[in-house]
C-alpha cells in the first residue's frame, strides 16, 4: 500500500510540474472574441478552455506516472527477492462474492414510504422562497417558459432555444398536458425527480457495499446533501442518479450473462445522451470500458480473437440499444427539419460553453502555493476544488493497479465505470465553475466513499480475523486516515458557498417554518396559490395583470434578462427564441433584435437587476440593450420591473 501510495503521489507532483511549463493557447480566447461570447473571463483575456486540457493532462500523466512507477518498483522487488509476482499485500484483495438476496416488490414498495416519508413536506411545493427570486424567475420560470413554448406547437430546439436535452423538459409537458399547466405540477414534477434519485442511489450502495449500517450511512449522506430543498431540475438528484443507470445495466449483464441487459443499458444511454450532454458523455465513456475491463481481466494483453470477437459483439450490442432510442427521436426532429438545430444545440454549442461563458478561474493551486497573498480563493476553495480531482486520479490509479493483479470481480468493475464516469463527468467543473456545480455531482464521490470504507473495514477485519493487526500498524493506520479525508472531504461541501449551512435539511424537517415565515400567496391562476416573498407577490401580480389587460392571449411580448417565468404567469408567448441569458453569441443577440423589429412587438418587460457573473445586463447584451433603449419607452414601473412600450404609443423617455 506504501508503494502504491508512493507511486501516485509522485505521478501527481511530475504531472502538476509539467502543466506548469504547458504553454497557454489563446486560439480559443480570440475564437470566443471573434464569436461575440460577453464574460468576465473573455474581457479579462483568460483562455478558460485551457482548465479542460490541463486536467485531462493532468489525470492522464498523474495515472500512468503512478502506474510506471508503481510497476517499476513492485517488480524490482520481485526480481531481487526471486518471486513471481502475487496479489500484493498491501492491495486488498476481494473476497468471494457471497449472493446478495434480491429486494421484493413489497420491501421496495417499504422503501420508497420511508424515502417519502422523510423527503416530502409540502412546503416544498406550496411556500418554497428558498432560492429567493433567481431561483423562481429563472431556474423554475425557464423550464415552464419551454413548456408553455410547446403549448403553442413549437418545436423544440428549431423554435425554442433550450440548452439541456429534450428529456429534461418534454415529460413536465407531457405531464401538464393532463394536469394542466401549474407551478405547483411542475414542483410536484420536481420532488419526483429528487425521489427517483433516491432509489437509484440506495440500489447501487445495495450492489456495492456489503455493510447494511454502511448503506444507511451513505444514504444520510445523499440525503443531506440532496434533501429537496430546490425546486429546480438543474439541482436535482435524479436527474444527476439516472446517468448511472447504464452502468448498472452492465454490470448485470455481467453477472447473468443475458445480452437483453447490454441492449437495455444502450438505450439508457441513449435515454441519458437526450437528457443531459454531460452526463450523457461520462456514461458513454464508463459503460464500454466496464465491457473491455471485463473481456481483458483474465488476460493482458487481449489478443485471443475470441476475446475480441466477444468484445465486439458486447460493443455491438450497445449500440443497438443507442439505436432503439436514437432513432425514432431523429425521425422526429428531421420530420420537423430541426436536425442542424439539435446538432448545434447538444454539440456545437457547449464547446462555447468551455469558452468562458459562464464561470470564472478555476483555482490556481500552484499560483495559491507560491503566490498567497495575491490568492483570491480561500483555504477551504482550494481544498474543496482540487479533492475531487486527487480523489479521481488515486481511485483510477487504485483499480489499474488492482486489474494488472488480477483480481477483479463483477462488483468490480461496477465500481471502476462509477469511476470513470464521475472522473469524466467533473470536467464540467472547468466549464462553470463554481463550487455549487462541483457539489452536484458529489454523490458520485458519496457512492465511492462508502464503497471504499466497506472494503476497508473488511480487509481490517479480515486482518483481525488472521491476528495480523499488530504486524500490519501502518496499513491500518493509512486505512484509517483514508476513511477520515473520504468523510471529511464529502462533508467538506457543506460548508461551500450554496449549501447554506445555517439552514440543513435538519432544520428544514424539523423546523419548516425557516422556509415559510413572511410569504404570501401569489394570486394568479398559474401559480395556485404558491407563496412567494410579499415584495415580489406584489410586482408579480401587477406585471402580469398589465401584461394581460394590455395583450391578446397569443399577442408576443420579450422579457429581459433574467425572469422568463414572466412568460408563463402571463401566459403570453415569447416573442423570439432565444432566453435573453442564451444569447451567448452575437449572432444569437442581434436575431433577437431582428425578431423585435420584424413582429414590432409592443411590450417589453424589463428588470432592473444586480450583476450575474460579474456582468450587468447592459454589459452582457449590448445589442438588445441598445434597441430596447432605441424603440421603447417606459409605461409602468412596478417595484424592480419596467414595463416597456414602443415609443409610437407613448411620448416619455427611457429611463436607465
Amino acid at each position: 500500500m506504501l508503494v502504491g501510495l508512493f507511486s501516485i503521489a509522485l505521478g501527481m507532483l511530475v504531472a502538476g510540474m509539467l502543466i506548469h511549463f504547458l504553454p497557454e493557447n489563446y486560439s480559443s480566447l480570440e475564437k470566443a472574441k471573434e464569436l461575440g461570447i460577453i464574460s468576465r473571463t473573455v474581457l479579462d483575456g483568460y483562455p478558460k478552455q485551457n482548465e479542460i486540457t490541463y486536467y485531462i493532462f493532468g489525470v492522464t500523466v498523474s495515472i500512468l506516472l503512478g502506474l510506471a512507477a508503481f510497476l517499476a518498483i513492485t517488480f524490482s522487488d520481485y526480481r531481487r527477492e526471486g518471486t513471481a509476482p502475487t496479489s500484493p499485500e498491501g492491495v486488498a484483495v476481494p473476497v468471494a462474492e457471497s449472493a446478495k438476496t434480491r429486494m421484493g416488490a413489497l420491501k421496495w414498495v417499504a422503501l420508497s414510504v420511508v424515502v417519502f416519508l422523510i423527503t416530502f413536506h409540502k412546503d416544498f411545493i406550496y411556500r418554497n422562497w428558498y432560492w429567493g427570486w433567481w431561483g423562481f424567475f429563472f431556474e423554475e420560470g425557464l423550464y415552464l417558459h419551454w413548456v408553455d413554448e410547446l403549448f403553442r406547437g413549437k418545436v423544440i430546439y428549431k423554435d425554442i432555444y433550450v440548452h439541456v436535452g429534450p428529456f429534461m423538459v418534454w415529460p413536465q409537458y407531457w405531464l401538464m398536458k393532463v394536469v394542466g399547466a401549474s407551478v405547483e405540477a411542475h414542483r410536484y414534477y420536481t420532488y419526483f425527480c429528487y425521489f427517483i434519485g433516491y432509489l437509484i442511489i440506495f440500489k447501487i450502495l445495495r450492489e456495492t457495499v456489503r455493510s447494511k449500517a454502511l448503506i444507511v450511512f451513505g444514504m444520510f449522506l445523499t440525503l443531506y446533501f440532496y434533501y429537496p430543498m430546490f425546486p429546480s431540475l438543474q439541482q436535482s438528484l435524479g436527474r444527476f442518479a439516472v446517468a448511472l443507470l447504464p452502468l448498472l445495466f452492465v454490470y448485470r449483464f455481467l453477472c447473468v450473462r443475458n445480452s437483453f441487459y447490454l441492449v437495455l443499458a444502450g438505450i439508457l444511454l441513449g435515454f441519458v445522451l437526450f437528457l443531459s450532454q454531460d452526463l450523457g458523455v461520462s456514461s458513454l465513456v464508463a459503460a464500454p470500458l466496464m465491457l473491455l475491463a471485463s473481456v481483458c481481466r483474465a488476460s493482458i494483453p487481449m489478443i485471443e480473437s475470441k476475446k475480441i470477437i466477444g468484445f465486439l459483439r458486447q460493443m455491438g450490442l450497445l449500440a443497438l440499444g443507442i439505436l432503439i432510442f436514437f432513432m425514432p427521436l431523429l425521425g422526429y426532429f428531421a420530420w420537423n427539419h430541426a436536425l442542424r438545430e439539435v446538432w448545434e444545440t447538444l454539440v456545437t454549442i457547449p464547446g462555447y460553453y468551455a469558452m468562458g461563458v459562464w464561470g470564472p478561474p478555476f483555482p490556481n493551486l500552484l499560483h495559491a502555493l507560491t503566490r498567497p497573498e495575491q490568492n483570491s480563493s480561500g483555504a477551504l476553495e482550494l481544498l474543496l476544488a482540487y479533492w475531487p480531482i486527487v480523489f479521481c486520479i488515486a481511485s483510477v490509479f487504485f483499480w489499474l493497479a488492482r486489474y494488472l493483479r488480477s483480481s477483479f470481480t463483477d462488483k468490480d468493475i461496477l465500481v471502476l465505470g462509477i469511476v470513470i464516469f464521475g472522473t469524466v463527468l467533473f470536467q464540467r467543473a472547468f466549464s462553470v465553475y463554481a463550487l455549487s456545480k462541483v457539489r452536484e455531482i458529489i454523490y458520485v464521490f458519496i457512492l465511492l466513499t462508502v464503497t471504499y470504507i466497506d472494503m476497508a473495514w473488511r480487509r481490517m477485519s479480515s486482518l483481525m480475523r488472521a491476528g495480523s493487526m499488530r504486524s500490519r500498524k501502518t496499513e491500518v493506520a493509512l486505512f484509517l486516515a483514508a476513511i477520515v479525508l473520504m468523510i471529511f472531504g464529502v462533508c467538506g461541501y457543506s460548508q461551500s458557498p450554496g449549501f447554506h449551512p445555517a439552514v440543513t435539511p435538519f432544520t428544514y424537517f424539523f423546523k419548516v417554518s425557516s422556509f415559510s415565515e413572511n410569504l404570501v400567496p401569489l394570486k394568479l391562476a398559474r401559480a395556485n396559490d404558491i407563496y412567494i416573498d410579499p415584495q415580489w407577490a406584489l410586482q408579480t401580480q401587477s406585471t402580469v395583470n398589465h401584461i394581460q389587460s394590455r395583450t391578446g392571449a397569443t399577442e408576443p411580448i420579450y422579457v429581459f434578462p433574467y425572469s422568463p417565468m414572466y412568460y408563463f404567469l402571463a401566459d403570453r408567448p415569447s416573442a423570439v427564441k432565444y432566453p435573453v441569458f442564451y444569447t451567448i453569441l452575437r449572432r444569437d443577440r442581434e436575431e433577437v433584435t431582428k425578431e423585435l423589429e420584424r413582429q414590432a412587438v409592443d411590450y417589453v418587460i424589463y428588470g432592473l437587476h444586480d450583476p450575474i457573473l460579474g456582468l450587468t445586463p447592459e454589459e452582457r447584451f449590448p445589442e438588445i440593450v441598445d434597441y430596447v433603449r432605441e424603440h421603447y419607452v417606459i409605461e409602468e414601473k412596478f417595484g424592480s420591473v419596467l414595463i416597456l412600450k414602443r415609443k409610437s404609443r407613448l411620448n416619455s423617455g427611457f429611463a436607465d
